[in-house]
């Protein structure tokens, strides 16, 4: 008994610095995540736990390397070259189904309370991380975290501020704490706001919808109130020092200049950064025509950039560019259509998971619903599981839902 209560303090509490550090020192993170999941795998074992039945959203989650590499296999006796990149993309894949054992130790020993508070924390340390590093910066400036990319800090800072919105309903009776997790949520959404990240932002809206039908019989109007007024201020506030009104402005430019030009191929529309994108669309859905069943290959993305505007098929400076920034899009390109089911199944087996769980598990199903909903979303403008840091949140967050929803239900299971 007292093994087991050091174990729970142990992962509980690792559990907090893991996501602390996600979007600060993210490789103390991923070390850390490691030993979570061998400590999981002996723990299954000597348990004899091993043979239990992982639910379908792990299973999914496993699937998606396991396909990549299937897949990879095939192209490489087809004849296709996997480059060095592409080996490094399949480890950054793998980590997903390394992090599967980490699910059995999370079953048995990690609380909801433990996980909300590290979310809660993580998305307050990177709303003033990223607000230290934007002080005194011109208005244009780009908060990178510890992530090294503007683009995937500001994806990690939302899933953490979504996740700790969501798991604040978890915790009714406390209202300091609801107050608290909220206040860190607008703290990671100003983080993502100082990334000058705009794929997510679609999916905020829908996520504010989706808690208010799920809680507005359960919140009182003075909560939501509030909730309304922390975001106003959040968007005031980044609306005057950020470059979130320009970065807005510039999108509408672009979309527009884009589409009424002639030859976007020849001119300088298509070099902006969404018209960059129009252009690698193309050319990503062009090439997967040619290759729809096992694609081109991990790591030769680059390659069809360069061939296409070699041919004049699109603007030059997609040479730059080794991905689609486009998940779906570049699942298809790299891993032809299993790879495409393999990323489709990552995000919607884990959802049509959670909402089954809506009716009596709601505050974590509805959690993790809207983390599936900000990574959907997020992953129509740039390849989100192609970085390893959004990947290894991703997964982390599902595989924590889940083990949590499974405890919850096994212990209101009757007996027989």
């Amino acid at each position: 008994m007292t093994r087991i209560h050091w174990l729970r303090y142990a992962v509980n509490a690792l559990m907090v610095v893991v996501l602390v550090a996600t979007t600060v020192v993210p490789e103390v993170s991923h070390g850390l995540l490691a030993a979570l999941a061998l400590l999981g795998l002996l723990e299954a074992l000597a348990r004899r736990d091993i043979a239990w039945r992982l639910p379908p959203e792990v299973l999914a989650l496993a699937a998606l390397p396991l396909v990549a590499l299937l897949v990879t296999a095939l192209a490489m006796l087809g004849g296709t070259d996997i480059p060095r990149l592409g080996w490094r993309k399949m480890e950054d894949l793998s980590w997903m189904f390394l992090l599967v054992p980490a699910w059995y130790l999370f079953r048995r020993h990690l609380d909801v309370r433990a996980l909300a508070l590290g979310v809660g924390l993580a998305a307050a340390v990177a709303g003033v991380w990223a607000a230290v590093e934007a002080y005194g910066q011109p208005v244009g400036f780009r908060s990178l975290g510890g992530a090294g990319k503007p683009i995937v800090f500001g994806i990690l800072s939302m899933a953490l501020a979504t996740a700790a919105a969501g798991l604040s309903f978890c915790f009714p009776a406390r209202w300091w704490l609801r107050v608290a997790m909220l206040a860190a949520a607008l703290l990671g959404l100003l983080a993502a706001v100082f990334s000058g990240s705009r794929g997510a932002y679609l999916a905020v809206p829908l996520i504010g919808l989706l808690f208010w039908v799920s809680y507005r019989k359960r919140v009182s109007a003075k909560v939501v109130y509030w909730i309304l007024a922390g975001g106003m201020l959040v968007i005031l506030v980044a609306w005057n020092i950020s470059s979130l009104p320009t970065r807005m402005e510039t999108a509408w430019h672009e979309i527009r200049a884009y589409a009424t030009a002639e030859n976007p191929t020849k001119e300088a529309v298509g070099r902006t950064s969404l018209g960059l994108r129009f252009e690698m669309w193309k050319a990503a859905a062009d090439e997967s025509l040619h290759h729809p069943f096992l694609g081109v290959g991990l790591g030769n993305v680059n390659q069809v950039f360069v061939s296409a505007a070699e041919a004049g098929q699109v603007n030059i400076k997609t040479e730059l560019f080794d991905h689609a920034h486009n998940e779906f899009l570049n699942a298809e390109l790299t891993r032809g259509l299993p790879g495409l089911a393999a990323s489709l199944a990552v995000l919607l087996v884990p959802a049509f998971a959670f909402r089954r769980c809506l009716g009596t598990h709601r505050c974590v199903a509805v959690t993790g619903l809207g983390v599936v909903l900000l990574f959907a979303f997020a992953g129509l403008s740039d390849s989100v599981f192609y970085f390893k840091k959004d990947l290894v949140l991703y997964t982390l967050l599902i595989l924590s839902f889940s083990a949590i929803l499974s405890r919850q239900q096994q212990d209101a299971a009757p007996l027989h």
